[in-house]
């Protein structure tokens, strides 16, 4: 999924919460200053309309990974389960700088077996698809 940005180049996410408005989840880069991140929070506030908006924590920047891992084509024609990582495993690759499609030809593609397996022994009932 590709990120939106503020006119300062901060990526973020909205998603609808209710009928006042969304939720905005900001992604700054190493690059963002403190004083970038108040600036899109007030164009996010001046502009749209906003529930609220936060900074990403890292349940968020995992949640980003596995999106661009799930969406990777090498990834599509698989069943979820067959793809499912343990999200350690997710944060420990993430944190350490490997991206999504690294994560792919590293832990994905090489272990669909493995993974269909220990995930369907994790959720039985899924092996009557």
């Amino acid at each position: 999924m590709k990120l939106d940005q503020t006119s300062n180049g901060v990526p973020f996410r909205s998603h609808v919460v209710n009928q006042w408005g969304d939720e905005f989840i900001l992604f700054p880069n190493a690059e963002h200053s403190p004083s970038d991140i108040k600036n899109a929070i007030a164009e996010l506030r001046d502009n749209r309309d906003a529930v609220s908006i936060r900074v990403a924590r890292d349940e968020d920047l995992d949640n980003l990974f596995v999106d661009q891992v799930f969406r990777h084509p090498e990834v599509k024609p698989l069943k979820w389960f067959e793809v499912y990582q343990d999200y350690q495993v997710i944060r420990t690759q993430r944190q350490k700088g490997m991206t999504a499609e690294e994560f792919v030809y590293v832990y994905v593609l090489p272990n669909v077996e493995q993974t269909r397996e220990a995930n369907l022994k994790k959720w039985p009932w899924l092996s009557k698809d």
